[in-house]
Formats: structure tokens, sequence, C-alpha cells
């Protein structure tokens, strides 16, 4: 499941995404959904870290759509910062 992915380019760019997935990660572990990964994705010429958690066979399943709900409904601080969560097919 893809949550959410920021600029990596520049190091100022690169401090503030590490921050925020560090903080996230925790979050995320926090409230019992825990194994988010980060990873550098390239979107075109632009490299960006990407935040990704669980990794299923069957997206259909109405336990995999019951994750995807309540991590696009998780909260961090008053925002819903995975309102965007999606499945997508893990970059290579």
């Amino acid at each position: 499941v893809w949550l959410a992915e920021w600029k990596y380019g520049a190091p100022s760019e690169r401090v503030k995404a590490d921050d925020a997935v560090r903080q996230l990660k925790a979050s995320l572990d926090k409230a019992g959904l825990k194994g988010a990964q980060s990873m550098q994705v390239r979107r075109g010429t632009e490299t960006r870290l990407g935040l990704y958690i669980d990794q299923t066979k069957d997206v259909a399943s109405a336990e995999s759509r019951a994750r995807l709900d309540t991590l696009r409904k998780f909260k961090f601080g008053t925002q819903t910062p995975f309102a965007q969560a999606a499945f997508v097919e893990m970059p290579k």
C-alpha cells in the first residue's frame, strides 16, 4: 500500500523527507500499524522518498480493503496524511 511521497533531490528536501518519514513511522507503530517501509523511487528524472506499508497478493479481499480504509482514516495530529493511500505495484 502506497502511503505518501516526498521530494528527495536537494539536501534540504532530504532532511525534511527523512524527518517526516521517521515521525510517521513512529506514529504508525504506536497505533499498532507496524511494518511501514521507506524507499527511494524515480518519477521521471525526479528522485522521491516513498512510504509504503503491507504487501498483499489479493487487493480485492475484505481484509485488504479494511486495512486500506484504516490507513486512509489514520490521524497524525489533526491531519489525515494517508487519505490518498492506494494499492500499487511495488517498484523494482
